[in-house]
C-alpha cells in the first residue's frame, strides 16, 4: 500500500502542469496572437506593432497569426494595466506602451497598476533618443531661445515624452516651453506644426528621423538638442541639453533617462508558461534579425537595435535600487496623467 501511496505521490509531483503539458507548438497552432498597443494608429508604437506583426508569427513555433488591437488612452496607460490586469495569461496577448511607464510606475503614479518587475518582457526591437524640435516659422531656433522666448508645443498626457520633457526641463533649468495638450499622437502635432497652431515637439529621434525625416531634412523641422547625456550620432552637429544641468540633476534626469534603454518594449502580462513566453522572445529576437523585417524597416527608415529581455529585466531592477532621494526629486519633475 505504501508503494502505491508513493508512486501516486510520485506521479503528481512529477507530471507538468496542464499548461505545461500542451507543447508550444500545439497550443499556438491555429490560434491568434494580439499585440494590445496604447498609441494610435500611425503612431510609432502602432507603426511597430504592426511591423512585427507581418513577420514574427513565422518564428512563433505553430506559426500563428498576429494581429494588432489598438487601445489609446491616458498616454498608453489603459493598454498597459490592461495587459497586466484583464489580458489572457496564456501567451496569446503581447503588450506594447510607453517606454515612460515603467519609471512612472517606480514613482507610484496613482493610475498605473501594475509592476513593471513582473511583467514578462519580450524585447525590443529598436533604441531611440529624446529629442525637441521646431518648425521653421518659431522664434526658438537654438537652447540658448528657449530662456528667451516661449515655444508652444504640443503634448499628448503627462506620462508621455511630448509633456513630459518640456515640463521637466521648465522645471530644472527654466526654459519657456508652453504645451497645449489634447493632441492624439506625435502625427497629430506634426500636423499642427505645419498648420503652425503649434510650433514644436519632443519626441523619439527614431519616429521623427524615420517616417518623418523628410521634414527634417527639408528644413520643415529642426532639432534643436537631445536630452541625453551623449550628443546624437546622427544627424551629426545636434547638441545636448544634458551638460545644463547641475550634478544633482544628472543624476535625477539620469533616472528619468532610464526609460528610453527600454527602447521601443513589447511585454507579456505575469503568469504566462514559461515556455510560451521564451518561444516569444525567441521569436521576436528572430525577427529582428530577419532579412525581411529588416528591409522593410529600412523602407520606413526605421533603425532597428535589438534590446534583450533580461536586459530589460535588468533596468528595471535598477531603477528599482535608486535612492529615495532620487527617485522623489524625479517623481516631483514628472506629472502624473
Amino acid at each position: 500500500m505504501q508503494r502505491v501511496f508513493a508512486a501516486i505521490l510520485a506521479t503528481i509531483v512529477l507530471s507538468p502542469s496542464p499548461a505545461a503539458a500542451e507543447p508550444v507548438e500545439e497550443f499556438y497552432k491555429g490560434r491568434q496572437i494580439r499585440i494590445i498597443t496604447g498609441a494610435a494608429a500611425g503612431d510609432g508604437y502602432d507603426l511597430w506593432s504592426r511591423m512585427l506583426a507581418r513577420h514574427m508569427g513565422r518564428y512563433v513555433p505553430g506559426r500563428p497569426s498576429i494581429i494588432v488591437q489598438n487601445m489609446p488612452g491616458a498616454g498608453t496607460v489603459i493598454a498597459a494595466n490592461h495587459v497586466y490586469n484583464a489580458a489572457a495569461r496564456d501567451g496569446t496577448v503581447v503588450g506594447s506602451f510607453s517606454r515612460s511607464l515603467p519609471s512612472q510606475a517606480l514613482l507610484q503614479r496613482p493610475n498605473i497598476k501594475f509592476d513593471p518587475r513582473r511583467f514578462g518582457w519580450v524585447g525590443s526591437p529598436e533604441s531611440i533618443n529624446r529629442v525637441c524640435a521646431v518648425g521653421r516659422q518659431a522664434k526658438v531656433q537654438s537652447i540658448d531661445d528657449l530662456f528667451k522666448q516661449e515655444l508652444v508645443v504640443g503634448g499628448i498626457g503627462a506620462s508621455q515624452m511630448p509633456t513630459y520633457v518640456p515640463m521637466m526641463l521648465n522645471k530644472m533649468l527654466g526654459t519657456r516651453f508652453k504645451v497645449v495638450e489634447g493632441y492624439g499622437s506625435t502625427n497629430a502635432i506634426i500636423l499642427a506644426i505645419e498648420r503652425r497652431e503649434v510650433e514644436g515637439i519632443c519626441m523619439s529621434s527614431s519616429t521623427l528621423l524615420g517616417p518623418r525625416a523628410d521634414l527634417v531634412e527639408k528644413g520643415v523641422l529642426k532639432i534643436l538638442f537631445n536630452v541625453e547625456a551623449k550628443p546624437m550620432p546622427s544627424p551629426p552637429g545636434v547638441p545636448t541639453i544634458f551638460t545644463r544641468f547641475n550634478d544633482e540633476q544628472k543624476r535625477i534626469v539620469s533616472l528619468i533617462n532610464s526609460a528610453i534603454e527600454f527602447g521601443r518594449p513589447f511585454a507579456a502580462p505575469p503568469g504566462v508558461p514559461p515556455e510560451r513566453l521564451a518561444a516569444l522572445q525567441m521569436a521576436l529576437k528572430a525577427t529582428v534579425a530577419d532579412a525581411d523585417f529588416v528591409a522593410e524597416a529600412k523602407k520606413l527608415r526605421f533603425i532597428v537595435t535589438y534590446t534583450s529581455p533580461q536586459e530589460m529585466a535588468d533596468i528595471t531592477a535598477r531603477m528599482y535600487a535608486t535612492p529615495k532621494t532620487i527617485i522623489d526629486a524625479a517623481a516631483a519633475l514628472m506629472p502624473a496623467d
